[in-house]
């Protein structure tokens, strides 16, 4: 594959002969210097030798014409909303020799850092859109916007949109040190259904990935925690949900929250009449739990995990066996421990509590036990269908009360219907109660020590459904479950003189079941 026509009449006959069926990845060092050099000279607009701010607005253009073409948004909402003070910013991120103007090796050293040359793009505008992009996102410029619309524009790039499924469930987690985070978030991916551990934000940025920033002297800044963080989404072990433990833990992250939020309603609303696309772009539901203990209990969980560890490491030493854990400063220092937790206050606390607004919020007090803790996370959790189903659903499953709501005030209302049956229908009343003493307490006596008996009855007097009730309420006072089936059934009458066939009449038959606590028998060998 050859260069842009613009770049073989730049580099002349000798470079094009060389680069001429070669993909930009493929050339060697030289080659390489001379193709970046192309691009620098294309936007060193006053022959300087240097590139400065105006001159990247030149660049940004020709960026946004190349994604124009290609039908993309995300640089262009990206650019739409950059400022020009944040564009300078962007501009003085690069170590210069000479204030205001970038000269060529610099340009080349920032080619370098964003691997450039190894997307493989040939067209002059592509190259400019992919450095851009990542320069651009790569800036703490504090615009959660362009820090999202960024990373996004990654995973199109890298799955295509319809294949960039995150998890349908975030549990967004932050918890006080000591508060017992990692005891029980195993507890709350069994409660939820999940089927991967929990995503640490601590080990992710310690993963490879983040090494590798830090090596190149970069920064893990906003653009690269949340960079990192949507790729580790993406894997499928993730998708029944998550538990995301430390983030959100600044103003910016809070905000992308916010954003990746709409953007997945926006895939939902697109996708949720197709019935393959739907499943992969259910409604996602937002948590966050806070796990809360005040700063004397956390300091002293601290200073206590610190005892543990030491001791638990000494017996290593001494005896040869086992794993040594690590001990952190904050374990062993009272001051160090004070200073974890007044960064969780300033941090993870305020970030969570500022999603109060948009997401269900759950705030355990996690004074007390392990055990404790995992009842309160438990009774949070529940299942509530308002959250969990799409709207329209909710709508229309919403008409019908909740098993809650029904026994509400079960008691009351059986001992009105009670008195009510002795004030205005009495000898109905009286007469079901004749029945059961003469037929249903036969049989339950019958099964008394298997505790369940099934009364089969075609009494007329049940053909009235207040006298079915009646049983029932008469019963349930009395102590008993009732389940009633009814039926008909074909009864026998005659035999037909002329055909001999049996003539049957159809009748009510109502079956009682009735449960009750059965009696103990204790057996001696």
């Amino acid at each position: 594959m050859t260069l842009d026509p613009e770049i073989n009449k730049e580099l002349g006959k000798e470079v094009n002969r060389v680069v001429e069926n070669k993909n930009l990845q493929d050339l060697n060092p030289s080659e390489e210097k001379s193709a970046i050099k192309y691009l620098f000279q294309k936007y060193d607009l006053n022959n300087d030798g240097t590139i400065d701010v105006d001159e990247m607005k030149v660049m940004i253009e020709d960026a946004r014409k190349s994604e124009k073409e290609s039908g993309g948004i995300s640089f262009l909402k990206m650019t739409d909303s950059l400022s020009d003070e944040q564009l300078n910013k962007v501009f003085d991120s690069v170590k210069k020799e000479e204030e205001g103007h970038i000269n060529f090796k610099e340009f080349r050293e920032l080619c370098e850092k964003y691997n450039i040359i190894d997307s493989g793009h040939v067209k002059t505008q592509q190259l400019m859109h992919d450095l851009l992009s990542q320069w651009i996102g790569s800036v703490e410029i504090e615009d959660h916007t362009i820090i999202f619309q960024s990373v996004w524009s990654k995973l199109q790039e890298k799955y295509g949109t319809e294949d960039i499924i995150f998890p349908r469930e975030f549990l967004l987690l932050g918890g006080a040190p000591g508060a017992g985070k990692g005891t029980v978030t195993p507890f709350i991916v069994g409660t939820r259904g999940y089927t991967a551990p929990p995503l640490v934000m601590s080990d992710l940025l310690n993963s490879p990935q983040a090494k590798k920033i830090k090596a190149s002297g970069g920064l893990v800044g906003d653009f690269e925690v949340i960079g990192l963080l949507f790729e580790k989404l993406m894997d499928p072990v993730y998708r029944s949900g998550v538990i995301i433990d430390g983030f959100p833990r600044t103003k910016v992250q809070v905000e992308v929250v916010k954003l990746l939020r709409d953007k997945l309603i926006v895939l939902h609303e697109k996708h949720h009449m197709d019935h393959e696309l739907s499943k992969q772009f259910p409604r996602t539901i937002f948590r966050t739990l806070m796990l809360f203990v005040e700063e004397k209990e956390s300091v002293e969980r601290q200073l206590m995990r610190g005892h543990q560890i030491k001791a638990h490491n000494e017996r290593v030493l001494e005896s040869g066996e086992g794993k040594l854990l690590e001990l952190r400063e904050t374990d062993i220092s009272v001051d160090l421990a004070k200073g974890r937790y007044l960064s969780f206050k300033e941090h993870t606390f305020d970030s969570l509590f500022a999603l109060k607004k948009f997401f269900p919020y759950h705030f355990i007090n996690a004074q007390g036990t392990i055990a404790d803790t995992e009842k309160k996370i438990e009774r949070e959790l529940l299942y509530q269908s308002s959250l969990e189903l799409d709207e329209d659903t909710f709508h229309t499953v919403k008409i019908l009360p909740t098993a809650k709501a029904v026994i509400m005030n079960a008691r009351q209302e059986l001992v009105a219907r009670l008195n009510d049956y002795q004030q205005f229908h009495t000898e109905t009343f009286k007469h079901v109660v004749k029945v059961i003493k003469d037929e249903v307490m036969t049989v339950v006596r019958m099964h008394v020590m298997a505790g369940r008996a099934h009364v089969v009855s075609t009494n007329p007097v049940f053909q009235m459904d207040l006298s079915v009730q009646m049983l029932i309420d008469i019963l349930s006072d009395r102590g008993f479950s009732v389940v009633v089936e009814k039926q008909l059934v074909a009864v026998p009458q005659m035999i037909g003189s002329d055909d001999h066939k049996i003539l049957n009449e159809k009748v009510t038959q109502h079956r009682f079941i009735i449960t009750f606590d059965k009696p103990t028998i204790i057996h001696k060998d």
